[in-house]
């Protein structure tokens, strides 16, 4: 963000952060079945803690943007995408949280298929509030948001829903979004209404006659991912 102002849409709210009353403020749809306002700004307070901003290098001199991701675990572990990671000298990477914490980390493990990686924390970091896996499969129509750092806009949310679950080449499954996201997104978690990871952002497809869908990795594919980790596969 710009100091603590925070343009998106979410749910198809307009929202912007006001300094002077500490609130968001909001501007309606009219959609009887969107959340409430205030249930939007709940969930992004409650889970932008646990949403960083990757940097490309160990230490934070010439360190640039190149990325999201989110903890799933608190030993540490930060989920993300694998392009994201890829220009990393080393495999070396700085993480930033929202309280403006920066650790250093690296990579711990790549997705041979999907375009997943973990990066592992190697310095103090602040308590980790870590986001949970929703217990369903994502489904068509599902009321979604993403958080991410959008063309260098920190801790920023967009909402929006889930179009289909569709197939790629090789048979990889992917979530297909109704809005587009933005470079600096990619890695960050999908969330369904109750704050609870349903995917990861992966990538923009932009194509005639598109705008600029969102795609998302399955959550069920990185939980599996992640869980393999965590039992040191």
């Amino acid at each position: 963000m710009r100091g603590k102002n925070l343009d998106a849409f979410a749910l198809g709210y307009f929202a912007v952060w006001n300094p002077k009353t500490q609130k968001w403020v909001f501007t309606p749809p009219g959609s009887a079945d969107t959340p409430s306002a205030d249930r939007l700004a709940d969930i992004f307070e409650q889970k932008k803690s646990a949403i960083v901003l990757i940097r490309d290098g160990p230490t934070e001199k010439d360190a640039k943007p190149i990325g999201s991701g989110f903890v799933v675990s608190n030993t540490g572990l930060i989920l993300t995408n694998r392009h994201v990671i890829e220009g990393a000298p080393q495999g070396k990477v700085l993480v930033q949280f929202s309280d403006g914490t920066k650790v250093a980390g690296k990579v711990r493990k790549e997705h041979g298929t999907y375009d997943l990686a973990c990066v592992e924390l190697i310095g103090r970091a602040p308590d980790l509030n870590v986001l949970e896996f929703a217990g369903n499969a994502a489904k068509a129509g599902t009321q979604a948001m993403a958080i991410g750092h959008p063309r260098g806009s920190e801790w920023s949310f967009v909402g929006m829903r889930i179009s289909s679950i569709r197939q790629k080449e090789g048979g990889t499954a992917y979530i297909q979004l109704d809005g587009s996201v933005n470079g600096g997104m990619s890695g960050g978690p999908l969330l369904d209404v109750d704050g609870r990871v349903l995917g990861v952002i992966e990538a923009k497809f932009v194509g005639k006659n598109i705008e600029g869908l969102g795609l998302a990795v399955p959550g069920a594919v990185a939980k599996k991912f992640m869980e393999e980790i965590l039992q040191g596969k």
